[in-house]
């Protein structure tokens, strides 16, 4: 099938893509094979993508024209059922170009959400102590520490900052707009116009990328001009993001995009922007038609007032380039797709990269999407008790963290785990013994205090080594527990960015828990 999209989701076989004359197609890893997909949205199928919080939630968009302005539509069921215009775009994100770039942001450990949820209490709840909030995104469970001097009481209620945030974006002619409602089922969402000509954007767009905080997003066009839109993190309200309001925070500006070594600018489509994961001033623009000698430009300061971009063709054949990624730990390795498959660089950063094609698989054919997915949440219940009745809600999380998938033109869907980091059990990392307890870890990734939360049979001592992947232990903490469920909180602000190991030792009992510093 002739793919033009690819939508990962949080799972490792659960896939849409976006497919000439054949619609959107859904892969749920249960058929008779795993590339058994459904056709879940007729003609062609263009930019999609599903929800990490709830895979069921997906987005479908279809070429648009003059006649039929309608150009995106959600399902809460996998694509059995979709929300009517009314339900969901309110009539207000209208297109007249034939692609429609969407980009779905979502995050189970936000640190910038102004949202909040109230939490009930049924039983006493001391001080200090972890408990679980369901957030208002799909009911995703995440954890709260009470404060230190307050005491719940059957009854009691408080208000908590809903960590788990989704912000969906989509670019049509001349607009931008944003809305935090994507998972909103019950009423119609807000949505926002971030940018329209008034402040700056013009022009047919056709690729979008986001920073890894949500905080700016940028827009490259048909004609070559490449837009950023930034403040959007906080951008929660209308008065905040909607730029008809006096009180916006959104700015708008056009990043010059011109051809090296002329001075003129770039008139060719920018077909795909990646940005880093790791640092939102490294941004890649591939660009496409064919008759140039530049498809890859690369810029270390994109967040600039004025940003500069630089060729990064080195030894890439003169073709068009379709689609880019910054492999998220480790900013120097670029992954693009082109007229001729897959090509990547370890060396993204150097004046004049070595690319090299990635063919043994998909063979010589354009690859119109690339995507990784960047999220890592772990696996988590929701018990939920009336009267003698308990009910188990499993919310899966990710178990593709760092899996690369790609769009190919005649060859269908692929994905690699070349640069899988965590989430299933033939990870090549080799952790210490385990016993058949378990010990939790969240959030994972961590970026300052996680919580450690095991079950132990007596009251004991139990000692907490923090252990990297050479295996060098960095710290010790001794923390004496008593018989049943612990909930035990530690700092993990001093540990740079990378991928280590919680060990618990209590009385021979030894349990261990990798995690992620963000």
């Amino acid at each position: 099938t002739q793919f033009y999209t690819v939508g990962p989701s949080g799972l490792k076989d659960y896939i849409l893509g976006g497919a000439q004359d054949n619609g959107t197609i859904l892969i749920t890893g249960k058929g008779n094979t795993e590339g058994q997909g459904i056709g879940i949205f007729p003609g062609d199928g263009g930019p999609c993508a599903v929800s990490l919080i709830e895979s069921d939630i997906v987005l479908v968009t279809l070429p648009t024209n003059t006649d039929f302005k309608n150009p995106v539509f959600r399902s809460e069921d996998g694509g059995e059922n979709y929300s009517s215009n009314a339900q969901f775009l309110n009539g207000k994100v209208q297109n007249e170009s034939f692609r429609t770039p969407i980009a779905l942001w979502e995050s189970f450990d936000n640190e910038n959400s102004r949202d909040s949820v109230k939490y009930f209490s049924r039983d006493t709840i001391d001080g200090g102590t972890s408990i679980q909030v369901q957030s208002h995104n799909s009911g995703q469970p995440f954890y709260y520490t009470t404060p230190n001097d307050l005491t719940l009481y059957p009854g009691d209620s408080i208000l908590v900052k809903d960590i788990v945030s989704s912000v969906l974006f989509v670019a049509v002619r001349d607009d931008v707009w944003m809305t935090w409602g994507l998972h909103q089922f019950d009423k119609v969402p807000d949505w926002f116009n971030i940018t329209n000509p008034d402040f700056g954007f013009t022009g047919a767009p056709y690729s979008i990328a986001y920073s890894s905080d949500a905080n700016h997003i940028f827009v490259g066009t048909e004609d070559g001009r490449l837009f950023r839109i930034s403040n959007l993190a906080l951008a929660y309200s209308f008065e905040l993001a909607d730029v008809s309001s006096p009180t916006c925070i959104v700015s708008t500006q056009e990043i010059p995009l011109m051809i090296p070594g002329t001075g003129d600018p770039v008139s060719q489509v920018v077909t795909s922007i990646a940005v880093d994961p790791e640092n939102s001033n490294n941004v890649m623009v591939t660009l496409g038609n064919y008759g140039n000698e530049h498809y890859v430009l690369y810029s270390n300061n994109a967040l600039a007032q004025v940003p500069d971009f630089e060729s990064k063709q080195g030894n890439l054949p003169q073709m068009p380039v379709y689609s880019s990624v910054i492999e998220m730990s480790n900013g120097n390795i670029g992954i693009i797709g082109t007229e001729y498959g897959v090509y990547s660089t370890q060396n993204l950063k150097s004046s004049s990269p070595e690319w090299v094609a990635d063919a043994q698989n998909m063979g010589s054919v354009p690859v119109f999407e690339i995507k990784q997915q960047i999220v890592s949440q772990e696996h988590m219940q929701v018990r939920l008790v009336n009267g003698d009745e308990v009910t188990i809600i499993d919310y899966l999380g990710t178990n593709n963290y760092g899996s690369i998938y790609s769009a190919s033109y005649g060859r269908g869907l692929f994905r690699t785990d070349n640069y899988f980091i965590v989430g299933t059990d033939d990870n090549e990392i080799n952790e210490p013994s385990v016993s058949a307890k378990e010990l939790k870890f969240y959030p994972n990734p961590v970026s300052s205090k996680a919580t450690v939360e095991m079950e132990i049979n007596t009251n004991t001592k139990v000692d907490f080594y923090i252990i990297d992947l050479s295996g060098r232990q960095l710290s010790v903490q001794s923390r004496h527990l008593s018989k049943g469920i612990n909930r035990i909180d530690f700092d993990m602000s001093g540990l740079q960015p990378g991928l280590y190991f919680i060990q618990s030792v209590s009385d021979g009992d030894i349990r261990v828990k990798k995690f992620i510093v963000k």
